[in-house]
């Protein structure tokens, strides 16, 4: 660790959707219940006013950084812009993506070449009632969804496939995928908007495999949300993964109580052999130029460790 931005008097609640460092050194980081703050070494700064109005957000899902704009992508198709203005973001401009039967519970957002990615599930037509199936990727161009693709068939009924997990990044011309239930990468190019190719991971001998999908039943909502949590917990769930040139970098759960919470996992691009491990106690949020920035103690939507908003910035030596 070279560097920690510790704020014991902020506190958040919720699960993390996703974090990104912009140019100038800046945490940008959008949870659950707590929406999209901006983080510095010295202060934290939060965009979300809850409304409908410019610059308000409802259904914050993910985000989306391109100099000089940090997008704020949500589940009603809605596409809110802010943009840098020294060291703050500033609202900009709203633009919208058709919302129709099609439009996937978003999970995390691309934005390359004119064209939106967005990861999350969306739905097939399919004609057994007793089985659930549909596409983890949707593109979308001048507004309108073009293209799906990534398809998946849960080969039964289970409760909520939207409750997924799916990761995206972008990396020259290519999109990267992963699901947090497998350690699986798909590639798909983002010119042609075609699969690349699949990765199955060779993981190490302490990876826990899920066992099944939350089945399909009618608990009570107090019941519901401790059983997701539990589920959640209970296998080497992928809580993120970045790309450079020479590595894929995944971190997971352990889900095993005698080893640290989480393990990061760096593959070699060229031929995805896993090179080296790390254990931790912290999430892996994002990397930047050789820094890779922490969320101390895990995520505050999952880990009752985690007391405050706290940042922990490290580097491999």
């Amino acid at each position: 660790m070279i560097d920690r931005w510790h704020f014991p008097n902020d506190i958040l609640t919720g699960h993390i959707f996703d974090a990104f460092v912009d140019k100038d050194g800046q945490l940008a980081l959008l949870s659950f219940r707590d929406g999209l703050k901006i983080v510095s070494s010295s202060v934290v700064e939060s965009l979300t006013r809850i409304g409908q109005g410019p610059g308000e957000m409802e259904h914050w899902a993910a985000m989306f950084n391109t100099d000089p704009y940090l997008i704020d992508v949500e589940n009603s198709g809605k596409l809110i812009y802010f943009k840098k203005d020294n060291r703050s973001y500033r609202y900009d401009k709203i633009e919208w993506l058709r919302h129709d039967f099609n439009f996937p519970f978003v999970k995390g957002a691309v934005f390359s070449d004119g064209k939106w990615y967005l990861a999350g599930f969306s739905s097939a037509i399919n004609k057994k009632i007793d089985n659930v199936c549909g596409y983890f990727l949707s593109i979308y161009e001048n507004g309108k969804q073009i293209k799906r693709l990534f398809y998946k068939d849960f080969k039964g009924l289970w409760r909520g496939p939207y409750l997924l997990s799916a990761y995206i990044r972008l990396f020259h011309d290519r999109i990267w995928m992963m699901l947090a239930s497998e350690p699986e990468v798909q590639v798909f190019d983002a010119k042609r908007d075609v699969s690349i190719k699949k990765i199955f991971l060779k993981m190490p001998k302490f990876y826990k495999q899920i066992q099944d999908y939350i089945p399909f039943k009618r608990y009570p909502l107090d019941k519901l949300i401790k059983i997701y949590e539990n589920w959640e917990l209970s296998y080497s769930r992928i809580e993120n993964f970045l790309v450079n040139e020479k590595n894929l970098i995944i971190q997971i759960r352990t889900a095993d109580p005698g080893k640290p919470k989480f393990a990061i996992l760096f593959f070699n691009c060229k031929d995805f052999t896993l090179e080296r491990t790390y254990f931790c106690k912290d999430l892996l949020l994002a990397e930047k130029d050789g820094y890779y920035y922490f969320f101390e103690n895990g995520d505050p939507g999952l880990d009752e460790e985690v007391t405050c908003l706290s940042i922990k910035i490290c580097r491999e030596k």
